[in-house]
């Protein structure tokens, strides 16, 4: 039961000692931990005050641009849920905070992060923010960078080394994907992705390093799928690709391709590479997956804010690979 509502005054030491059958230095050691805790305050002269209000930590989590938020994208929404879920375990405050009122990067709303100091705990997720980095590093606050593992520019890689850096270790799980290919029986697979010639990714090289091992001396069939195309155009593609090379597997990060090649009836091994979301977890016995668990991303990634040493430390996660159907 508490004794003394907040704003109350506490008893004069010695009374307080007595009642509470400790001696003074005891009780002068209690009260120091709660006045740390914010759940006192001492006033030189007057004595020591019951908290109107306990101030907790917080944890800052940058919203980044609406497309991740869409229903579909499963690496923001099960990150946030993760970092509600290690706020909660730390008993501290969670805010939001959309820093873009046009969701572009060039826009950036400066006045959202002058709040922003020394003792702020910060999410950010992707290099979409890359823009606001000097801002943080200039306030001095506790990051965690969370981001899939590219080739960085030093200019980037330099604040990453200061902060917590949380790596999606996607170039290793699409080396895994590749090889599951093989290991399924293919000899000449497919990889029709989206990103494919994003050059930080390195997606083209992972693959060609797996793919010179299992059939040396052949190039992969690698094929670039722009994100937006319509599903008619991604249906033409993997018919061509089909008559003109006949594949016997595929790798993609598309859902719509697996669709398509079980509409001309190819029951062939399919790997979805990232797959985050469980309504887009379409297959048969021929499908697996890679997935990151993005839910004990954002859960680590708070409690690697709440302690002192974690700035300048690099964490990896990795993918698991799942059967379709199998967990």
């Amino acid at each position: 039961m508490r004794r003394y509502p907040p704003g109350s005054l506490l008893p004069r030491e010695v009374d307080f000692a007595v009642k509470l059958g400790v001696s003074r230095d005891t009780l002068r050691h209690a009260l120091s931990m709660l006045e740390a805790d914010c759940l006192i305050r001492r006033v030189r002269g007057y004595g020591s005050f019951v908290s109107e209000s306990v101030r907790r930590k917080k944890i800052t989590f940058l919203l980044p641009y609406a497309q991740s938020l869409e229903p579909y994208s499963g690496f923001i929404t099960g990150l946030l849920q993760g970092v509600a879920e290690g706020v909660r375990e730390c008993n501290c405050e969670l805010e939001t905070l959309p820093i873009s009122p046009t969701n572009n990067p060039e826009d950036i709303d400066w006045s959202k992060l002058f709040n922003l100091n020394s003792e702020s705990r910060v999410v950010v997720c992707g290099f979409w923010f890359e823009k606001i980095f000097p801002f943080l590093l200039a306030s001095r606050c506790k990051v965690a960078m969370i981001h899939d593992q590219l080739h960085v520019e030093p200019a980037v890689s330099a604040p990453l080394s200061r902060w917590c850096d949380m790596v999606k270790m996607t170039q290793t799980a699409m080396k895994q994907m590749t090889e599951q290919l093989f290991l399924r029986g293919c000899r000449n697979p497919v990889f029709l992705l989206c990103y494919l010639n994003d050059k930080r990714s390195c997606m083209a090289e992972c693959i060609s390093e797996v793919c010179e091992e299992y059939m040396p001396g052949r190039k992969p069939l690698l094929v670039d799928i722009p994100r937006d195309m319509p599903v008619a155009e991604v249906r033409q593609i993997v018919s061509k690709c089909h008559e003109n090379c006949h594949f016997d597997g595929c790798l993609t990060n598309k859902p719509s391709i697996f669709k398509c090649l079980r509409e001309v009836e190819l029951r062939i091994p399919c790997g979805f590479s990232d797959l985050m979301q469980q309504d887009e977890r379409t297959g048969d016995a021929h499908t697996f997956y890679s997935e990151f668990s993005m839910y004990e991303i954002g859960r680590a990634a708070v409690r690697q804010l709440m302690l002192d040493d974690s700035q300048g430390r690099r964490f990896e996660f990795f993918a698991e690979i799942h059967e379709y159907g199998k967990q």
